[in-house]
């Protein structure tokens, strides 16, 4: 019998004897599903690895089914071939790609511009979505990239153009090359990285399969590529897939590019594979289905910056002979990073690592003097990579072409602008060849010197801003020329139908900024009031485009009075912001918003609140200035939200606990959400209000020294052997345990003099501790309850609050709850399927919540002053409400469906109505029927 078939058919006897399916078998070996297959068919020879996992799931023997696959291998060169091309292969990539492109190191010496990949590399930091609870603010885990990478299989990285998502991608694939990946990411030593730019293979009429990978992307090794090595290395699990820019991947290519990507992680499960993308070109959530973790790289911080330009200059200083020069720049290092700390412009501008070295090159170029604004940056970047470069070196006609830096730019400008227009990010040659020529008829002086192909080898070779990745194909050398460029051709061709067509497009977003930026005065105003006007007639996109709007402002510096009004007066629709939805809209428009937020004067609490909520979230490290005017007010609501704030990922923990939280009265609740808050606590006031949001032990807490003051005490996703740690704590009477895991129960709260407690997703073994809370007043709970009414729940008699989520009215009813003759708050979150003819016995209850779909059926509730609906509930009981409930004084009306319209009129039958509160983008009939102010509407 062949050696393979014998193999083959030993596994699949052994499979069959121990009662497990393919699927099974490929579980507990953890091999990809096809990998077990193939190994089950004998279609493939198995690797080593492969067959010795294998015996160890199905309990044989190795030896005997490793010298079945020796048997079958035939001689050794083969497998030896194949080592020897791997380390070749990796050789290969370190030498490729252990070297950066940094802009301006040394004009007079281009080939300077090669940076070291260790040296060049920063670990930026990346957020992720943290789990927290439906009722609350989602906030992020930042952390360093190897820390963030670890432990997961697929990941999609978002970040802005420039802001070192490559970089990372080249980081990994070298990293994994020579097999020195950091700790953090031990698990993937030993892979073989394949980083693969998404443009360049979506030119092919058919993705490549797994072997046509390395010809694909133009590899000089694909030719001496063993048969069958890459989908061996794939099905092994050794495979590292690096996919980098999904977003220029153009529109119409963008599902076969999603089919092929689900096809690799069908074939090839168990590979690690990361995709990079602009944050606009995908939507949120796309790839979970295919079990990608979402991870958004940060804006550079402060810190970061620092490092970054230290970097920058050590580099260039190496690269000097000079001992003057190398002052100079010891000097320009000093004064750049003054500059960048003092000048807020400068700052927003030096975020990515693209936009750094560019101010660095240009801070180097101009002796210290930096051009203020965006547009005068990439102006001035533009020049200094072009013409001065050749005019410094005293070089002429290199390629036998004469261009000056206005024709330069008109070539650049026209070869962009069709690059956009076609959804390019990488052109053919002989497409970009045929681009050019098209200019030509136009520039005689230019098209006398040589033909397109000719002009075009020039502007490659000379003007700093082109580049051939392959023999075949041109680019720029980042994506923001690109649109800065095309967009300087879109408005000097008088293309604004085309803007305004693409305007709802994610990725034209910078093309119309920079637009904005180029345009004269009457042009920026017409742009401005095609968005306006879109988005006035078009709901679907009236949000993204009235923002646009505004993020354009900052681009503008002359404009129609009447323009600037009419855009800032359509932000002032959400201005102060007055709801969650308000501040997710105003701080998608970053920084701009810090301009047009309104101050703590003349602002509710409320209103404070979600300003300082928009200012965290939109500016990041730029909103300290802003928010240190709110740091000398009082009031427990405002200083939750500046708690909250030290939470935002763009936020440096230390300068925020010292700048901001040291100047706390002790109000408010404190957010402590990372090793680097707790690092920055000393700093930081005290708080008797805290919450530890993580994965904290008893020891973390402990270490703090900050639970001796503590009253309030939340911890969220915490991860405790046992909750003893806290009876030395006998100061805690508000206690809230959102998604721990506490081994050894709930018992020692039970010992805790609680007043309050709030218990979300962390298991009750036992209803004993509730037992023992004697003093408990506010009762809160969203877990399984084990029992079947409320009547046996162990709550003290004498609750005067009591607020029942979802989760603990699954399996207990409401039955019961008028035992509680006390309480004088009640919230429901439920199914609508349990009557509440029981509320009417509570003869105290004064707020009433409800949660819940279709038509609350409400009993007649007499005393009852405030009540709040919610959820999907039927808005149709606003009929009911004036005989249900005879002196409601405030009613909230929170996050309906949104119906297009809402009647109040029934209401004016309540005569002691006070005020009608409604969140949602509802329209409101009848307002005009109640006093002035007693509706408030937020959206």
């Amino acid at each position: 019998m062949n050696a393979m078939v014998e193999l083959a058919d030993t596994l699949r006897q052994l499979m069959v004897q121990r009662n497990l399916t393919v699927e099974q078998l490929a579980r507990r070996s953890a091999l990809g599903r096809t990998t077990v297959s193939q190994a089950l068919n004998g279609a493939k020879l198995p690797s080593e690895r492969t067959v010795i996992v294998l015996a160890t799931a199905l309990r044989a023997e190795q030896g005997p089914l490793l010298e079945l696959r020796r048997r079958a291998a035939g001689p050794a060169p083969a497998v030896a071939t194949r080592g020897e091309f791997e380390r070749r292969y990796c050789d290969y990539l370190v030498k490729r790609h252990s070297h950066l492109d940094i802009i301006g190191l040394d004009l007079s010496h281009p080939e300077r511009s090669r940076w070291p990949l260790d040296t060049a590399y920063l670990s930026l930091e990346l957020a992720s979505p943290a789990a927290r609870s439906p009722q609350e603010t989602q906030v992020h885990l930042v952390q360093r990239a190897e820390q963030a990478l670890a432990g997961k299989q697929r990941i999609l990285v978002r970040g802005q153009a420039g802001s070192g998502k490559t970089t990372l991608l080249q980081w990994l694939t070298v990293a994994a090359a020579q097999d020195q990946l950091p700790d953090e990411l031990s698990r993937l030593r030993g892979v073989v990285p394949f980083l693969l730019p998404l443009r360049r293979l979506v030119r092919s009429t058919a993705f490549p399969t797994a072997d046509e990978l390395l010809q694909s992307i133009g590899c000089p090794l694909a030719g001496s590529q063993p048969p069958d090595w890459a989908d061996r290395v794939l099905a092994d699990g050794r495979g590292m897939l690096l996919l980098d820019g999904l977003d220029e991947v153009p529109q119409r290519d963008r599902d076969r590019t999603f089919e092929w990507l689900s096809d690799l992680l069908a074939a090839y499960p168990a590979c690690f594979v990361a995709v990079t993308t602009r944050p606009s070109a995908l939507a949120e959530g796309a790839l979970v289905r295919d079990r990608f973790a979402e991870l958004t790289v940060r804006p550079m911080s402060l810190r970061d910056v620092a490092v970054f330009v230290e970097r920058w200059h050590d580099a260039a200083r190496a690269e000097t002979d000079d001992p003057a020069e190398a002052d100079r720049l010891t000097q320009l290092e000093r004064q750049l990073g003054d500059t960048v700390t003092a000048q807020r412009d400068l700052a927003q501008l030096t975020t990515t690592p693209l936009l750094c070295a560019l101010v660095c090159a240009l801070h180097r170029d101009r002796r210290g003097h930096l051009p203020r604004g965006r547009k005068a940056l990439y102006s001035a970047a533009l020049s200094m990579l072009m013409i001065r470069r050749d005019d410094e070196r005293d070089i002429t006609a290199p390629e036998g072409i004469v261009l000056d830096e206005e024709q330069t730019t008109e070539l650049l400008q026209r070869l962009a602008y069709w690059m956009i227009r076609n959804g390019l990010a990488e052109a053919e040659l002989p497409d970009a060849t045929h681009a050019v020529a098209a200019a030509l008829p136009a520039m005689p002086d230019v098209s006398t010197q040589g033909d397109a192909g000719q002009v075009l080898t020039h502007l490659i070779a000379r003007s700093g801003l082109l580049r051939q990745p392959t023999a075949e194909t041109v680019d720029f050398i980042h994506r923001t020329f690109q649109d800065f460029l095309g967009a300087k051709a879109a408005v000097t061709g008088l293309d604004f139908g085309v803007l305004n067509e693409h305007a709802t497009d994610p990725q034209w977003e910078d093309v119309l900024r920079m637009a904005v930026a180029h345009a004269r005065p009457d042009e920026a105003a017409r742009v401005l009031r095609m968005l306006i006007e879109r988005g006035d007639a078009n709901a679907d996109h009236l949000t993204r485009l009235h923002l646009l709007a505004a993020a354009c402002l900052e681009q503008v510096s002359v404009l129609d009075p009447t323009v600037r009004a009419e855009v800032e007066d359509r932000l002032r629709e959400h201005l102060p912001p007055r709801s969650s939805y308000a501040v997710d809209r105003l701080s998608a428009c970053g920084p701009l918003v810090l301009d047009l937020l309104p101050g703590p004067e003349d602002l509710t609490d409320i209103e404070r609140c979600f300003v300082v909520d928009t200012a965290a979230r939109a500016g990041g490290e730029l909103a300290m200035p802003f928010l240190k005017r709110f740091r000398s007010l009082t009031g427990v609501a405002l200083w939750n939200a500046l708690g909250r704030a030290w939470a935002s990922p763009r936020i440096d923990p230390a300068e925020y606990a010292r700048e901001i939280l040291s100047h706390g009265s002790g109000q408010g609740l404190l957010t402590v959400s990372g090793p680097e808050h707790l690092a920055a606590l000393p700093m930081a006031a005290t708080f008797s209000r805290i919450e530890f949001t993580g994965p904290f032990e008893a020891a973390d807490l402990i270490a703090t020294g900050r639970l001796h003051d503590c009253q309030e005490l939340r911890l969220s996703g915490g991860d405790f052997e046992s909750l003893r740690f806290l009876r030395e704590h006998q100061r805690i009477t508000n206690l809230a345990l959102l998604g721990c895991v506490v081994r050894e129960g709930l018992g020692p709260i039970g010992e805790l003099p609680l007043e309050r407690l709030m218990l979300q997703g962390t298991p009750i073994a036992s209803h004993e501790p509730l037992a023992q809370l004697q003093g408990l007043r506010h009762l809160t709970l969203d877990v399984p309850l084990r029992c079947a009414t409320l009547r046996t729940l162990p709550a003290p008699d004498d609750l005067v609050s009591l607020t029942l989520w979802k989760k603990a009215l699954l399996t207990t009813e409401i039955t019961g709850i008028s035992r509680w003759a006390e309480l004088r708050a009640v919230a429901l979150d439920y199914d609508g399927s349990q009557p509440l003819d029981e509320l009417a016995l509570l003869p105290a209850l004064d707020v009433l919540s409800l949660w819940c779909p279709g038509r609350p059926q409400l009993p007649r509730l007499p005393y009852l002053t405030h009540l709040l609906v919610g959820g999907d509930s039927d808005p149709g009981f606003l009929e009911e409400l004036p005989s249900l409930t005879p002196q409601l004084r405030r009613l909230t009306i929170n996050y309906l469906p949104h119906p297009p319209q809402l009647d109040l009129a029934p209401l004016r039958l309540l005569p002691a109505l006070e005020s009608v509160t409604v969140y949602g983008p509802t329209t409101l009939l009848n307002t005009d029927q109640f006093p002035p102010g007693t509706v408030i509407h937020y959206w």
